[in-house]
């Protein structure tokens, strides 16, 4: 699948300390690689919805994640935004 960017995500990642901006290449990569792969904490975001669909998030670090929804049709993973993890 490919990856889709919100206007919102490229305004968080810009706002983010260069240390985490660092880390997002990575974190995408094991996201492409491997949807489960255990540093990500994939969750699903419960009662949360983005345009009809699930939200779900990924870890980049301990602070910070990725909310993002499935396109299947799109074939797509429509990131959403990068916030602290209990924002």
């Amino acid at each position: 699948m490919q990856f889709e960017f919100s206007p919102e995500f490229e305004q968080s990642v810009a706002s983010l300390p260069l240390a985490v901006r660092k880390k997002i290449p990575k974190t995408l990569k094991f996201f492409q690689q491997n949807f489960w792969h255990p540093s990500l904490h994939t969750e699903k975001l419960e009662g949360r919805m983005f345009v009809g669909k699930p939200i779900w998030s990924i870890r980049i670090d301990r602070t910070y994640r990725i909310s993002f929804s499935i396109f299947k049709e799109r074939e797509s993973i429509f990131l959403i935004n990068v916030s602290k993890h209990y924002e």
